[in-house]
């Protein structure tokens, strides 16, 4: 019979999840303090810790999750509602995360595949899953580190402003997506998106304004949205050209008298904006006028926490309708964790679709993952 220890201090919820999993057939242990689990972990008289973490205060999250590290053969189902940072509990073997309310034919099956793995690999960790749910999930966006549920939270409260916003960031860390996840949440429709770093000005002005015969993006974007990818790459004067449009809110076309009005909400993005005015690239009066809000898009180096939920969500879009969706052990996260990617989150998503095309398993190995980085990117730092 397997052990379980539930870590719930709220007694009646405490009092139904006991009285589910022992219908189950589990042994129970209820307890309703982070250092009385791990005091049970320590002893190795658990195989699985299901924790509700929704109310635990950093430092008993940490308790417990060094407890589990010392312990390796206890697996961990944490327990949430979407606001705490399971950082500490990065190393242990997460297997599933669970977010309130829960639905108990999910909770029942996680914690059966917890102990599936149990059973298979004692004191190998290298062989569990790790499946973790996202803290937070904004259409295609999802995020697990404090600075990407900040832009959500951001994307909550600008999508219905109705102003230009402003991206900043590395190339490949997301922004295009943020740009549509935006406009997905407000009232318009069409969406329209001009990569701004062709060399063709000629074509990049019959692109954006229109020309004989042919309307341009800004009036086909007439009630929808338009995202200009790496404005500041814009020639200087197709950028004054666009500024006078914008604070017009209206466009003369090629051979028309008089112009028309558009209505046009404008999403831009650079890499670094400030730079580019500086260096007389990003014309200062353009930059004034998108920068009514500005989002800051943070490297994939610098948020290691959202690889995990990052690499799920690509399994899931990258693997064939026809295929069951794998799942990645534990060694092969913290060694996707461990690489710089200088491309991203493009460079993340390179990786997983190379891994799929690898091998037809149902779980990626380290191996794999070492495969496809070494084609996509070298070797983790």
């Amino acid at each position: 019979m397997s052990n379980i220890v539930l870590l719930e201090n709220d007694q009646s919820t405490a009092v139904i999840l006991t009285t589910v999993l022992k219908t189950e057939g589990y042994k129970v242990v209820t307890v309703a303090s982070a250092a009385e689990a791990a005091s049970l972990v320590r002893a190795g008289q658990t195989d699985l810790v299901l924790a509700d973490i929704a109310r635990m205060p950093d430092d008993q999250r940490s308790l417990l999750a060094g407890a589990l590290l010392e312990q390796e053969k206890a697996s961990v189902i944490l327990i949430s509602d979407g606001e705490q940072d399971v950082a500490p509990f990065a190393e242990t073997g997460v297997i599933a995360r669970m977010k309130k309310p829960l639905k108990m034919d999910d909770l029942l099956a996680a914690v059966q595949r917890a102990l599936d793995y149990n059973e298979e690999t004692v004191g190998n960790l290298e062989e569990l899953d790790f499946d973790m749910e996202p803290a937070f999930k904004v259409g295609k966006i999802v995020a697990e580190s404090s600075a990407m549920r900040g832009v959500c939270e951001m994307i909550h409260r600008v999508a219905d402003a109705d102003v230009t916003v402003l991206l900043c960031g590395e190339r490949g860390t997301g922004r295009g997506l943020v740009a549509r996840t935006i406009h997905e949440q407000s009232p318009r429709e069409k969406f329209f998106v001009l990569d701004c770093s062709s060399k063709d000005a000629d074509q990049m002005g019959a692109k954006l304004f229109g020309h004989e015969g042919e309307a341009g993006m800004l009036k086909l974007a007439n009630g929808g949205s338009l995202y200009l990818s790496e404005v500041d790459e814009m020639p200087g004067e197709l950028q004054e050209k666009l500024l006078g449009i914008l604070q017009s809110r209206g466009i003369q076309e090629p051979g028309a008298r008089q112009e028309t009005p558009i209505d046009v909400r404008v999403f831009a993005s650079a890499v670094t904006p400030d730079e580019s005015v500086k260096t007389g690239h990003f014309t200062p009066g353009l930059y004034r006028h998108l920068r009514t809000i500005v989002v800051q898009i943070p490297p994939l180096r610098e948020r290691p926490d959202d690889i995990a939920p990052l690499v799920t969500a690509l399994i899931q879009k990258g693997c064939p309708a026809d295929r069951q969706v794998p799942k990645v052990n534990g060694d092969a996260i913290r060694m996707l964790k461990s690489y710089s990617w200088p491309g991203n989150v493009g460079q993340l998503e390179d990786v997983v679709n190379e891994c799929l095309s690898l091998t037809q398993e149902a779980r990626l190995t380290v191996s794999t993952v070492s495969s496809a980085l070494k084609k996509h990117g070298g070797k983790s730092r």
